[in-house]
Parts: C-alpha cells; sequence; structure tokens
C-alpha cells in the first residue's frame, strides 16, 4: 500500500489539482496501519478538474474509461472526448491484469474487474465531488456538506479525506455484498473520531438514509 500511495505522491503532486486518497486506503492512513488488502486505488477529485485529469492521465499513457452506468465504460481518447455528465473515471495502465474489456462498440466496453489486492500503481478510480470555495457538498445533498478544511487531512505530506466522510460513503453499501468490509472500516475507525467527527457523521447518516441505519446506534 505504501509504495502506491507514494507513486501517487509522485504524479499528482505537480498537477495544481485538489486530491485526496479515499476508501479503505484512506481509513488505513488515519489509523496508522494496514487493516485490511486493498483491491484499487481511490482518489477524492472534483468536478473542476475533470478535464484536467483525463488530459494528463492520458498524457502519462493511462487507459482512461468513463463511466457509463450498468457496467458500461467510455474509453476517451483524448480529453474533449470527457462530458459534462457526472460520471466517474477509471484508469489503468495497459498490463493491468485485473481488469477485462468486452467491446460493445467503437470505444464502449462492458468493464470486468477482478478483485484481488492492488500490488502496483497501475489501476485508479476517480471520484468526483462538488465544492464551492467554503463547502465540499454530498452528491446530490446538498443539506449535507462539510467545511473544505475539515474535508482533506494532510498527513507526512499525503492527502486523505477526513474518515468521517469516508464512512458517509461507505454507509451506501449496507445491502451490498461488499458489507463486511465496510464493517469492518466503521468498527475500526468509529472509537478514533473526536466527538465533532462524530457528531456530524451521525447527523449525516440520518440526513442520508432517513434515521434508519444500523451505524447510528453507535454514533
Amino acid at each position: 500500500m505504501n509504495s502506491i500511495i507514494e507513486q501517487a505522491k509522485q504524479t499528482f503532486e505537480t498537477w495544481g489539482i485538489k486530491w485526496a486518497i479515499c476508501g479503505g486506503m484512506a481509513i488505513d492512513i488515519f489509523l496508522g496501519e494496514e487493516t485490511r488488502k486493498h483491491y484499487d486505488l481511490d482518489l477524492f477529485v472534483f468536478w473542476s478538474d475533470k478535464r484536467k485529469i483525463v488530459e494528463l492521465m492520458l498524457k502519462d499513457d493511462w487507459r482512461v474509461f468513463e463511466a457509463c452506468g450498468n457496467g458500461v465504460v467510455q474509453e476517451l481518447l483524448i480529453e474533449a472526448q470527457a462530458t459534462e455528465n457526472h460520471r466517474n473515471l477509471f484508469c489503468f495502465k495497459r498490463d493491468e491484469p485485473r481488469v477485462s474489456l468486452e467491446c460493445i462498440r467503437e470505444q464502449k466496453y462492458r468493464f470486468h474487474f477482478e478483485e484481488r489486492e492492488q500490488t502496483e500503481f497501475t489501476y485508479i478510480e476517480f471520484l468526483f465531488n462538488t465544492k464551492d470555495k467554503d463547502y465540499f457538498y454530498y452528491v446530490d445533498q446538498p443539506n449535507i456538506k462539510r467545511e473544505l478544511s475539515k474535508t482533506i487531512i494532510n498527513q507526512n505530506e499525503t492527502p486523505y479525506l477526513s474518515p468521517e466522510i469516508v464512512l458517509l460513503y461507505k454507509s451506501n453499501y449496507v445491502d451490498d455484498r461488499s458489507v463486511g468490509k465496510h464493517d469492518n472500516d466503521f468498527n475500526n475507525t468509529v472509537l478514533h473520531i473526536d466527538m465533532e467527527q462524530k457528531k456530524w457523521l451521525r447527523e449525516s447518516i440520518h440526513r442520508l438514509h432517513n434515521g434508519n441505519h444500523k451505524w447510528l446506534m453507535h454514533l
């Protein structure tokens, strides 16, 4: 995990964009230990930087795909092909062995990903988000927001998404087949966040899930 993070820092620190490691790797950075294996590198970024990210990833010889929904992706060969729609990006090196693509039509594929530990800097999912000059806004939920100063944390010059926001995203997967790892991330983290973070997470989960979520009793 550490070598992947270091390579990500070397790649993105000169790009002039705001980014942060998110997902399970962010939880491990917060906790200061690797608690489980990770299948991919998730990066938290903002919509305003989408075209720049596409341009720079292509320039660095990554294959870049825009999500279309239902497991279908569109390959982007030039920056101008990126749509204005709110679609995340999947990027991988040409020798990434865990990805297979089933061609549907020109530049459009059904995307298959083998879930096994990522050991090389060969796969990134860019997860795009909304902000204004003061706040980060949770996707499609303008009433759920966090001060930008509390959204991204820097530890040893490594930017990562604050754990309470990571857990809010993970709260959506309670009925998913990956629920076990998300529950473990919650259980490993909830005892280590402070009271203000816990209060924000409790209120945000309550809003997002209409007061019905198994994690609320632990907050």
